[in-house]
């Protein structure tokens, strides 16, 4: 296991092998909650590690949740983190289109998601 944050109350264990939230993950954790960006809105967190951005997202009140990883070990990680956490967050193994095909995410079309959200 491996822990991150130094304070007491952000403190979060992720499963040896999966990323646990570090800066960039507090800095996205912020943004949410200063912008209210996730209120009432579907959220994706794409390569989720440990959920917490995920978490956060539906704590502050997103709509919906979908995480994704590709590493089993970070999915199994998101979904338990996410039930002690006592948020509802759908967290998948890999982006699956509408046909059932495996689809990347194309950095263009997410930044302009990201805008237009």
């Amino acid at each position: 296991m491996s822990t991150a944050y130094t304070d007491e109350r952000d403190v979060m264990v992720a499963a040896q092998g999966v990323y646990a939230p570090q800066e960039d993950s507090r800095v996205l954790t912020d943004v949410l909650e200063k912008t209210g960006l996730a209120i009432g809105r579907r959220v994706a967190d794409l390569c989720t590690g440990s959920g917490v951005v995920a978490i956060s997202a539906a704590a502050l009140g997103a709509s919906a949740v979908t995480a994704f990883d590709i590493c089993p070990r970070a999915v199994r990680c998101a979904r338990g983190t996410a039930v002690c956490a006592g948020v509802v967050v759908d967290v998948a193994p890999r982006v699956v289109g509408a046909r059932g095909r495996v689809r990347a995410v194309r950095p263009r079309r997410l930044q302009s998601a990201v805008r237009a959200a």
